[in-house]
């Protein structure tokens, strides 16, 4: 079952996540036009994966444009929407505001580069707070793309708890239950530092990756 969640993000927006675990060959059509885009494999089933996820989640086909400054789109109404890769899964996050979001493979490399990317004002010592904290840059960075705001612009408040990964078989279909979600879900403050503005960002992890998300007030 590839569609792993659809879930509502409470504001109007709608986040979907897709296991990348079927062929892109699956429908022609997308296959053939991501061939004609891209040579790597991988490139491939993305382009795929998420235009299936797309179709699940808006029950048709929908043409994704892009913004000069790289954000993408709806055609058919302008609504925005923000795209997400990981291995193994891909994110998006559709709204009527400016949205982003972010899924990271829950790995120890992330602490490798973790001085390369946390303030000295930010708490975040364990593999996961450190997910956390470049997921929710990210999410920030594709919120704001105009912006082209640079690591150390960006600061992150983590809660002081944080609920361990969701631990799961990814292979059924019914294991990200909102019950589920919702009790290990978490908000937390992030900061774009040269407008002076706050977000709210949204979270949850599972033992194969963070996820996390925003949407401006209006998504």
């Amino acid at each position: 079952m590839p569609l792993l969640k659809l879930f509502n993000t409470g504001n109007g927006a709608m986040l979907g996540i897709w296991k990348m675990t079927e062929a892109p060959s699956i429908d022609k059509r997308l296959h053939d036009e991501a061939r004609r885009k891209y040579r790597s494999a991988s490139r491939v089933r993305e382009y795929v994966c998420v235009r299936l996820l797309l179709r699940t989640m808006l029950g048709e086909d929908v043409e994704i444009e892009h913004q000069p400054d790289g954000e993408p789109f709806l055609v058919s109404d302008r609504r925005k929407l923000s795209i997400s890769h990981t291995r193994g899964y891909c994110a998006v996050l559709v709204g009527n505001a400016d949205c982003g979001v972010d899924i990271e493979q829950m790995s120890q490399r992330i602490n490798k580069i973790a001085s390369h990317f946390l303030r000295p004002d930010e708490h975040a010592t364990t593999t996961l707070q450190r997910l956390y904290v470049w997921c929710a840059k990210e999410t920030i960075y594709k919120l704001c793309p105009a912006d082209h705001l640079t690591l150390e612009q960006m600061r992150i408040a983590l809660p002081k708890r944080i609920p361990s990964p969701i631990h799961t078989d990814l292979n059924a279909q019914d294991i990200l239950t909102d019950s589920l979600l919702l009790s290990h879900t978490i908000s937390f403050r992030g900061e774009h530092l040269p407008r002076g503005e706050a977000f709210r960002i949204s979270g949850w992890a599972t033992d194969d990756f963070v996820i996390t998300w925003c949407c401006r007030k209006g998504a």
